[in-house]
């Protein structure tokens, strides 16, 4: 699932899930986010920091807390140490720099995914 209000940002990831045989699903808000996380249970969450540029932590924090444990990534032009110590010190997976390339998106997704992947064994096999 992704958070983003770029046309060209969606037709990447529109493209990039059509040649990678995966489905995607945006929404134009966290509220409509929130919302569209119950139906789709997405394994991950793109959020670009742009779409919810006030307050990217409670974004974060909000769509984690609303997902059936999805791994969420802030998409920001500015990566730095700083912000990805704030992004795991917040309890979340990942940043990915901006402009999209899609070296760098097939890259965090993939390790999102076996991270998510992962975890659900872990899990899955904690409950038995």
């Amino acid at each position: 699932m992704g958070i983003f209000p770029s046309a060209s940002d969606r037709k990447l990831l529109r493209e990039l899930s059509a040649r990678h045989s995966s489905a995607v699903a945006f929404a134009s808000s966290c509220d409509e986010a929130r919302e569209m996380l119950v139906k789709v249970q997405p394994q991950i969450v793109l959020l670009d920091r742009e779409a919810e540029p006030a307050d990217w932590r409670n974004s974060m924090s909000s769509l984690a807390a609303a997902s059936h444990g999805a791994c969420v990534l802030l998409v920001s032009r500015i990566v730095d140490e700083y912000l990805w110590n704030a992004v795991v010190s917040n309890g979340e997976d990942d940043v990915v720099r901006r402009p999209l390339s899609e070296e760098d998106l097939l890259r965090n997704v993939r390790l999102a995914w076996f991270y998510w992947n992962a975890t659900c064994r872990t899990n899955a096999a904690a409950t038995k």
